[in-house]
């Protein structure tokens, strides 16, 4: 059995119709030998415009995890593998014979004849704009034509209120990453380009503020942008840039039926992270509570589901600590917590002897520091309460149900951390119903607290995520030989879980 290597390069040979009837099985063929990255350098220069997207195309219908990379300029790149075709006669079948050349790890491969190097580009500057989320095949294109083009290209990446229409925008990645994504990827591909990633928060970013531009590069779908673009620099009295259109890349094989789109998409990833898991289980957690039980903590904003799934998981027979209820109880149960709460937010707070929690409520949620010192309080307790009943507890699996699970660092002491969410229009219109009160009283008690907190840095730290109007996949019990719960013998439990989990969330 050949063992794949992490990362190879492909050298695509013959004219430009000969290419593209074997493209496909090349690219298959290249890709079933790598399990990283992939480089596909184009032998002949005169086939780059035409061949540039359909290798894209091609990859993307690939069923493969492999990081695709078409290279431009002059470029050295560290591989493992050589891959070409042996066959570069038009007259011969399209069938590919592949020839392989194993190189020690450290090889360097320089492409010294790289073609492009020779040809005058037609832009010194070129911007151009996009989320750039899980950076696919058609951010890749995108990309590329724009190095193809110029010396020198500024992407404005967006974010802030930009982002927000977006399909699950919540499960973007940091801006951070995407910029850094971006100029990674240009880097990767050419020596000779310089990349500059800049935020954006509006539709034009710094495409309106700056005569140095020669050209737009836009996608079919932003073509109207550009030409607005054109507009705000001629109110501006900037010249207009050189608008430069790619297509989509999209075919029947990349059609998403969810969300009905024909374009290779990140929201089609981002719909692939529900339901799977975004890292592996862990065997032990960081710290451990009781080598007898294997812990779930289940978070989310309010009116997000948690209480649906902890329902069905109780049903399923894991023991399901729901820490809302639990701290009503100790509220009740613990007169040396009402005391100190007493002392801490003032005597109003207790009527007969109990916590009136309507009142407490209205202290803290007008006031983050009065939040986060009644937090303090009560977390500590609460978690000794927690790790009580877990210890206690006859059932193999633990679900902890809490909103501020991963704010009170429980995060640490659990094998997976679950959490769920809705979007914020929809969460606003269960509170609504649920409890009587008007919108505006909604928006400005709970997302004044909660708003997207819960998001901002838990993708880190979360392993599975679920959202109302989406399936939930089961990735994770595929191979269950790499899973965490195949050690447990809950790994048929947890597919029954994930795939019933459904009626939930549709």
């Amino acid at each position: 059995m050949v063992v794949p290597v992490n990362i190879g390069l492909l050298i695509i040979r013959g004219n430009t119709n000969n290419v593209k009837r074997k493209l496909q099985r090349l690219l298959e063929l290249a890709a079933s030998k790598v399990t990283q990255k992939l480089y596909v350098h184009l032998e002949e220069s005169d086939s780059f415009e035409e061949l540039l997207p359909a290798i894209y195309l091609s990859a993307a219908c690939i069923k493969s995890e492999v990081d695709f990379r078409v290279l431009l300029d002059r470029k050295t790149v560290q591989v493992d593998k050589v891959f070409y075709d042996k066959i570069k006669d038009p007259d011969q079948p399209p069938f590919p014979i592949f020839n392989e050349v194993k190189l020690n790890f450290s090889t360097k491969f320089n492409l010294i004849k790289a073609p492009f190097d020779f040809i005058e580009k037609p832009f010194r500057h070129v911007v151009l704009g996009g989320a750039f989320d899980k950076l696919h095949n058609g951010h890749k294109l995108l990309l590329s034509e724009a190095v193809y083009r110029s010396r020198k290209i500024t992407c404005g990446v967006t974010d802030g209120d930009m982002i927000k229409k977006k399909v699950l925008y919540e499960l973007m990645e940091p801006i951070q990453t995407r910029c850094a994504n971006v100029e990674n990827f240009v880097k990767d591909i050419s020596e000779n380009v310089n990349c500059i990633t800049v935020p954006i928060y509006d539709a034009f970013g710094p495409s309106i503020e700056d005569n140095g531009y020669d050209a737009i590069v836009v996608s079919d779908e932003t073509l109207k942008g550009g030409e607005a673009v054109n507009d705000k620099r001629k109110e501006k009295g900037l010249r207009p840039l050189k608008i430069h259109p790619i297509k989509l890349l999209g075919n029947e094989q990349l059609n998403d039926k969810i969300l009905h789109e024909i374009k290779l998409s990140s929201s089609a990833k981002r719909r692939e992270m529900l339901g799977s898991i975004l890292r592996e289980p862990k065997n032990s957690p960081d710290e451990i509570i009781s080598n007898k039980h294997y812990l779930i903590g289940l978070t989310g904003g309010i009116a997000s589901g948690k209480t649906h799934i902890a329902k069905y998981l109780a049903s399923q027979g894991c023991e399901v600590i729901e820490c809302d209820q639990l701290v009503h109880k100790i509220y009740s149960e613990s007169e040396e917590l009402r005391n100190k709460l007493a002392e801490e937010f003032g005597f109003d707070i207790l009527v007969n002897g109990n916590i009136d929690r309507k009142k407490l409520g209205e202290l803290v949620f007008e006031d983050k520091q009065k939040l986060q010192r009644l937090n303090n309080i009560v977390w500590p307790i609460t978690f000794e309460r927690v790790k009580e009943i877990i210890k206690k507890s006859e059932r193999e699996i633990v679900v902890i149900d809490a909103a501020l699970l991963l704010e009170a660092g429980w995060g640490k002491y659990l094998n997976q951390v679950w959490c769920t969410f809705v979007p914020k229009n929809e969460a606003i219109e269960r509170i609504v119903a649920r409890d009587n009160v008007t919108k505006e009283n909604v928006k400005n008690f709970f997302f004044r607290n909660s708003g997207e907190s819960l998001y901002s840095d838990a993708p880190s730290r979360i392993y599975f995520v679920v959202r109302k109007k989406f399936s939930v996949r089961k990735k994770f019990t595929d191979n269950p030989q790499n899973s965490a719960l195949h050690d447990l013998h809950m790994a048929r439990f947890f597919h029954y879980t994930l795939v019933t989990l459904t009626p939930f969330l549709t």
